[in-house]
Formats: C-alpha cells, sequence, structure tokens
C-alpha cells in the first residue's frame, strides 16, 4: 500500500531548558544594562524585579512591579510579587490587594479554559472556544511562573483545531504543547497522531503514538490507533499486537476487537 512520507515529528520530552543559576547582583546588572538598550523590554524587567525581591531589595523589586503593571496591567507575576514585597515591607493592606489581583487574573485563565472545554467543545462551537483559549494562552504567556498552564492550553487549542480540521495548526500547538511540558505529553503526543492519520502520514502517527505510549503505558487509545496506523501500511501483525494491547489495558474496549478480527480475516486471506 503506498503511503505518504514525511519527517518524524522532532520529540520534545524534556520541556524548556531551565538556566544555571547566578548571584542575584550579576542578574540585576545584567538585567539594567538591558533595560538600557531597551527600556520597553518587559523581560527584562521581569527578571530584575525576581533578583531584586530575593536580594531583599523590596524598593527596587517594587519599582521594577509598578513599570511592568503600567505597560502589562494583566502581569500575573508583577502583582505577585508586589503583593509579597509590600508584606515584607509591613504595608499589609497594599500586600492583599496585590495578592487579590493576582489571584483574580488566575482565576480569569481557569474560567477561560473551563468554558472553553466544557461548555463551547459539546456545543461544537470550535470559534468560540478558540477566543476563549487564545485569551487564557496570551495571559499565561506573558507570566512566566504561570506557563505550567501554557501546556494544557495549547493542548486544548490544538483539539479544536483538529475538531474543525485544520490539521497544521492543530499539530502546530500540540507540538506546543510538548514544548512547554514538564517531561514530556501523551495526550499531545497522541493528538499528533490522530491529525498525521487523518492526513495519511502514518509513519509520523507511528512515532507519535509510540512516544505517548511511552509517556503512558496504559494508553489504550494510543494502543489502538497505532494499530490502526499499522493496519493502512499494511502491517498486519503489529496491527494486532496494537489492538490486543488496547485491550489488555481496557478488555471493554469493543471498536479495538472489531479491528483486530478484522486484522485476523485479512491475514488469513493472504
Amino acid at each position: 500500500m503506498k503511503t505518504s512520507t514525511q519527517t518524524r515529528p522532532r520529540p520534545r520530552r524534556r520541556g524548556r531548558e531551565k538556566s544555571e543559576r547566578v548571584s542575584t547582583q550579576t542578574l540585576i546588572a545584567h538585567y539594567t544594562e538591558t533595560l538600557e538598550r531597551n527600556p520597553k523590554d518587559l523581560d527584562a524587567y521581569q527578571s530584575r524585579m525576581e533578583a531584586y525581591f530575593e536580594q531583599g531589595d523590596y524598593a527596587g523589586a517594587l519599582s521594577d512591579c509598578n513599570k511592568i503593571i503600567e505597560r502589562d496591567p494583566d502581569n500575573i507575576v508583577a502583582y505577585q510579587y508586589r503583593g509579597m514585597a509590600y508584606f515584607e515591607q509591613g504595608d499589609y493592606a497594599g500586600a492583599l490587594s496585590n495578592y487579590n489581583k493576582f489571584f483574580e487574573r488566575i482565576s480569569l485563565a481557569h474560567e477561560a479554559c473551563r468554558v472553553a472545554y466544557f461548555e463551547q467543545l459539546e456545543q461544537d462551537d470550535a470559534f468560540g472556544a478558540l477566543s476563549h483559549f487564545n485569551k487564557a494562552l496570551a495571559l499565561a504567556s506573558r507570566n512566566r511562573r504561570f506557563r505550567s498552564y501554557l501546556s494544557p492550553i495549547y493542548l486544548k487549542r490544538g483539539q479544536m483545531f483538529y475538531k474543525n480540521r485544520d490539521y497544521a495548526r492543530a499539530i502546530e500547538n500540540y507540538n506546543e504543547a510538548i514544548d512547554w511540558s514538564r517531561g514530556g505529553y501523551a495526550e499531545a503526543f497522541h493528538g499528533l497522531g490522530l491529525a498525521y492519520s487523518v492526513q495519511r502520514y502514518y509513519n509520523s502517527a507511528i512515532y507519535s503514538y509510540n512516544e505517548a505510549i511511552e509517556l503512558k503505558p496504559d494508553y489504550a487509545s494510543a494502543y489502538y490507533h497505532r494499530g490502526q496506523a499499522y493496519l493502512k501500511i499494511g502491517d498486519l501483525t503489529r496491527a494486532i499486537e496494537s489492538y490486543t494491547k488496547a485491550i489488555e489495558q481496557s478488555p471493554d474496549f469493543s471498536a479495538a476487537y472489531a479491528a483486530r478480527d478484522a486484522a485476523y480475516r485479512l491475514r488469513d486471506v493472504q
């Protein structure tokens, strides 16, 4: 059987690497120099703010917090650090006010995801759901300490694109979900496999399902869909093995039983 060819998806198992620690004074000097060259660099302000706080220079941290919030009113980390700095200075009312703003913005991101996934997905309103995910994504991406939310947001957005048959953008978002994950993301690899399979890139799909299974050995759906991909390229032996593994993980998986029976019949007539 003739199949499409494509470069294997790039594995992104470890997520984004953390930089090595250096002294806070060195960091402050570095980011001050960066800001002298580019006074609009919010990442530099945020990094210097964190370094000031770690050093115990709460006035310096507050100054950078104020500059960040002035330019980016939804910056969660700036509210968090401004609250902590006020607390360290004994201004508990100021601390409470900023903590409240911090949690309000976290709640907005949680609600955006909840509404999109649990309500609009069931209503088949893919574009409406995407609007909510995009808002949550924009909120999270501006705050490094909040970026652990990026991976599931990208996953859900990939699912929205897949549901709307925009497979290229689905693949792009699944890869981002993997990239931002810590140690891999089985569901995102599974989504990649589905998106590659529907485009008949079966070898890439099999690779993605293998990654999902390595991360989650009891992933019945990944075994089943890997079996489907093997069937498409005519590898009946591995297809049957994959269907069997799916059944072992989920004994009530009726589609896997039916697919395995069909594969057995195909093998018998060859």
